[in-house]
């Protein structure tokens, strides 16, 4: 390893995409993470700290690390549309990860989202004037708005929808589909099934995170700072979905259209990557197909190895 190299301290190690971005960046780079809760002596490694980010005292312990870079990964999902509590305790993980960084002059790499484009028509790009409506989209925005005013610099990642097989029991329609159809049964649309979605692999996005790694320099910090658009580009109707997976899992049951609406009938994504694409030279390389050949075989118990995608079942 580099004697110039970065100290990087991640944050929601143990979650979807910090397990990827913490595998990855550890074969170059160390890497020192946190964790609300002890892990099992198998998951642990000697440069994780479990700690409360809630906790301004705690977090103000990592100024001993002395990280180059901030990976800010951790944050509560919303149980409902505007779950304060959720809200509350995001914003206060952000005040003291933006703290952290301004005592020790890191560049932060913040996990946002693509629901501040919500009510948005397409294509959504980065520059696109925005107003989110619920209390969670708008305090992603609030966050994005708070890093940016780091002298070290920030980089805040829209990213839309992201899956991957290394926590396999997650909720969400991709994960449901795939374990009620591997026991083969029916998969069930509510709606006319049009609603889209724009799913990209965890791995796409460590990939993607790993090159603003590698931008980064002691003496200029992040070279791409602002906020960019992280997803596949190619989104898919939830009825595509369904029918993709009942082909990977050869399920003979046919699409069985349910009485009521989705939540959300009418929500279309159309993220844009062509800056991501301009600015990083990325592009996913994980196709829906093959993302979600790895996540059955997980699911199907064949020892599968999570961080290596292949596409064949």
């Amino acid at each position: 390893m580099r004697r110039s190299s970065p100290t990087i301290l991640v944050t929601g190690s143990d979650g979807l995409v910090g397990s990827y971005v913490v595998r990855m960046l550890s074969e170059s780079y160390r890497v020192v993470t946190t964790s609300r809760r002890e892990l099992a002596f198998g998951q642990k490694s000697q440069n994780t700290i479990t700690l409360n980010l809630q906790s301004a005292n705690e977090v103000r312990q990592l100024v001993n690390i002395q990280p180059d870079i901030i990976i800010h990964l951790a944050a509560m999902l919303p149980t409902g549309t505007n779950d304060d509590a959720v809200i509350a305790t995001n914003k206060l993980i952000d005040l003291n990860i933006f703290n952290l960084a301004k005592l020790v002059n890191a560049s932060v790499v913040f996990c946002s989202s693509v629901s501040v484009y919500e009510g948005q028509s397409g294509p959504w790009l980065e520059s696109l004037p925005i107003n989110p409506t619920s209390k969670y989209a708008m305090s992603k925005l609030e966050s994005e708005a708070l890093f940016s005013s780091l002298d070290s610099g920030a980089l805040s990642l829209r990213i839309s929808s992201p899956y991957g097989a290394v926590h396999h029991l997650r909720k969400g329609v991709l994960y449901q589909f795939a374990r009620d159809s591997l026991a083969k049964k029916r998969l069930t649309i509510y709606g006319d099934g049009n609603r889209t979605q724009d799913f990209v692999h965890a791995l796409d996005v460590a990939h993607f995170i790993k090159g603003v790694v590698e931008n980064w320099s002691k003496s200029n910090g992040l070279v791409t700072r602002g906020v960019l658009n992280v997803a596949s580009g190619s989104p898919v109707s939830m009825s595509e979905l369904a029918l993709l997976i009942l082909h990977l899992t050869e399920n003979p049951k046919p699409l069985f259209y349910g009485d009521g609406d989705e939540d959300k009938e009418c929500y279309r994504s159309h993220v844009s990557i062509d800056n991501a694409a301009t600015l990083m030279n990325w592009k996913p390389l994980i196709s829906l197909k093959c993302g979600l050949n790895n996540l059955l075989r997980v699911l199907e118990g064949k020892n599968e190895d999570w961080f290596a995608v292949r596409c064949a079942r």
